[in-house]
């Protein structure tokens, strides 16, 4: 891309001195480079790794996530999640047979990301309370972050009718789901307290943030704070 970049930018015509075949693998460089940026500016990377590009796996994981959340799974298809990674179809279906793989691909990776995230901050709590609210903060701040990997793993999971899908999604799912009911069980309730209705109701409460958020109202500390004291202390004067 370099090289056309340099023969656009040499020639009086500009892009037009390029013949079709150039300006389209130009127009999918560029593609690609802008969803690299905006990868690295939404992942939490290392210095080391700060400098590097993101391999192509990862430029499609973050396009497919992109696109489903935007627009579903039925109305993606390969070639439009190869457009907005600025690759061919070919180099998508290099890492991924179909796009049943890529849609399980976004959600594991997804789930894998906030669980771990949510699970280190957790660590980090003071009491059963305080290690609840971290990790709810760090699963809104997901929710409403640049990352649209990090925010699938709430947004679009009920939005498919393919049951056959969700079902796959199941065991990574109820893996992320034991790091809310080992907190929750860790918690002192009441003695009749529904442990996983509490789980379910806060799980909702936390999944449905993004749809009404809205940046520059309330932080996501903010949010996540006030979820978990209303469910530790109630609403009642």
């Amino acid at each position: 891309m370099k090289r056309l970049q340099a023969l656009a930018a040499s020639a009086p015509e500009g892009i037009d001195a390029l013949n079709a075949n150039q300006q389209a693998l130009l127009a999918r460089g560029r593609r690609s480079d802008r969803l690299a940026g905006a990868m690295r500016s939404s992942v939490q990377r290392s210095p080391s790794e700060a400098s590097e590009p993101p391999d192509r796996r990862q430029l499609i994981l973050h396009a497919a996530a992109r696109l489903f959340s935007q627009q579903g799974y039925d109305r993606t298809s390969i070639r439009d999640i190869s457009r907005e990674a600025g690759l061919l179809p070919g180099s998508v279906y290099h890492h991924f047979p179909s796009k049943d793989a890529l849609f399980l691909a976004v959600h594991r990776e997804g789930f894998r990301r906030v669980r771990e995230r949510a699970s280190a901050a957790a660590a980090l709590g003071s009491d059963p309370w305080d290690s609840l609210r971290r990790a709810c903060e760090v699963h809104v701040s997901g929710m409403v972050g640049d990352s649209p990997i990090d925010r699938i793993t709430g947004r679009s999971i009920g939005l498919t009718d393919h049951q056959n899908l969700l079902a796959m999604t199941l065991e990574d799912r109820e893996a992320f789901e034991n790091l809310y009911r080992e907190l929750i069980a860790a918690l002192p309730l009441a003695p009749n307290a529904d442990r996983s209705l509490l789980r379910l109701v806060l799980l909702g409460a936390l999944n449905w943030v993004f749809i009404w958020y809205r940046e520059g109202r309330r932080t996501p500390e903010a949010i996540a704070a006030g979820i978990v004291d209303i469910v530790r202390r109630g609403v009642q004067a």
